[in-house]
């Protein structure tokens, strides 16, 4: 079991650097980060703190009141007022929603979107009756990406592709605990595929990268976002945790046109004492799949992940002669690169590839209840 950090201030001081950094890469943390190291400072007036390798948060006291999500509520981690202001140092690079125990009730819906990672850190319990849905979702409902998922493009993202893809060739799907797939080349033209970004081990709580457009075609899957379970006690999860990447769009041209690359699954963390819960349990964070390219018709749409874990997102085909989208990775579907199947390119547009798996880590031993992909790690 990796170690747990846990800090409450009652007399004198605890000290620790919290591991929180900016999305946007993967940068290994400064040596003083590690968990088993000895502290060298405290981070400001933090009083409470919960936290492991790869996300710590500290707030200025330890949360007073439960926190309840008794009926459908969304966040925007940038802007929400549900975000602690209690943040402490780094931790604010996150959205942490506090209480000294939180529930998510049955049947009822907590969903994130924005830049920064959704974290639920909890002095008692949390209970996960409901859902958390911080997956990409291709029709933008409850969002198009998760919180925290890094830039498309730029020379600090980890989310670039290697190689873009040229006028009627497939967008990369997206990358991050496996390879997305590439997209299909152009049938009959000059067109090449995408190639993804390579396969990423994260130092840092981050969501999964989106796919790539196709050009002039279809537009990305958005990445699965991050979320992070902190409990001083215990975590029971009976719902549904979802941070699973978005479907890629077919080409809406009816010209020679590739489809847009599926979302990679994004990233969730546990972390309590004890966790527990029920069969009915579904936590995964599985990639979304490519869109079909057009050549006369328009492209069928890839798909979000399956809400069954198992079941690997099928790629957008049977819409035109165009090449079809790849499927998005599960747990199954891994292979030599763990990747969704690339695109292929027939008489037009080629095909998006699917998006990789996302990550979850567990940081308590034994495993997690119910349905679980793709595999802790």
């Amino acid at each position: 079991m990796s170690a747990r950090v846990l800090c409450v201030l009652l007399v004198g001081g605890c000290g620790f650097h919290s591991t929180a950094s900016a999305v946007a890469g993967d940068a290994a943390p400064p040596a003083d980060a590690a968990p088993d190291s000895a502290p060298s400072e405290t981070p400001g007036d933090a009083s409470f703190c919960l936290g492991n390798a790869v996300v710590t948060v500290c707030l200025t006291q330890a949360p007073m009141g439960p926190l309840t999500i008794g009926q459908p509520k969304a966040i925007d981690t940038d802007n929400s007022a549900d975000c602690s202001r209690d943040a402490v140092g780094s931790s604010a690079a996150y959205c942490i929603l506090a209480g000294n125990s939180i529930t998510i009730m049955g049947a009822q819906l907590l969903s994130a979107h924005g830049s920064r990672p959704l974290v639920l850190m909890s002095s008692g319990a949390i209970t996960v009756a409901g859902t958390i849905d911080v997956a990409g979702h291709m029709m933008g409902m409850p969002q198009p990406t998760g919180p925290g998922v890094p830039p498309s493009t730029g020379a600090s993202s980890p989310c670039t592709p290697a190689t873009a893809a040229t006028n009627g060739g497939g967008g990369a799907g997206g990358s991050f605990g496996s390879t997305g797939g590439h997209g299909g080349a152009e049938g009959g033209g000059d067109g090449t595929g995408g190639v993804p970004a390579a396969q990423i081990a994260p130092t840092t709580l981050r969501g999964g990268c989106s796919g790539e457009a196709g050009p002039g075609g279809g537009a990305a899957g958005g990445g699965g976002g991050a979320v992070a379970l902190l409990a001083a006690t215990m975590i029971q999860i009976d719902g549904v945790i979802n941070a699973s990447g978005g479907g890629g769009r077919g080409s809406m041209n009816i010209i020679n046109r590739g489809g847009g690359g599926g979302g990679a699954g994004g990233m969730i963390v546990i972390d309590a004492p004890k966790v527990s819960g029920g069969a009915p349990a579904r936590i995964f964070a599985n990639g979304g799949s490519g869109g079909e390219g057009s050549g006369g018709f328009k492209g069928l749409d890839g798909h979000d992940a399956p809400m069954d874990p198992h079941m690997a997102a099928a790629g957008g085909s049977g819409g035109s002669s165009a090449g079809d989208g790849g499927d998005g990775a599960d747990d199954k579907a891994q292979g030599s690169h763990g990747a969704g199947d690339g695109g292929n390119g027939s008489s037009a547009g080629g095909g998006g590839g699917g998006g990789g798996i996302g990550v979850i880590k567990l940081y308590q031993a034994g495993s997690l209840p119910g349905t679980v992909s793709p595999p802790t790690n």
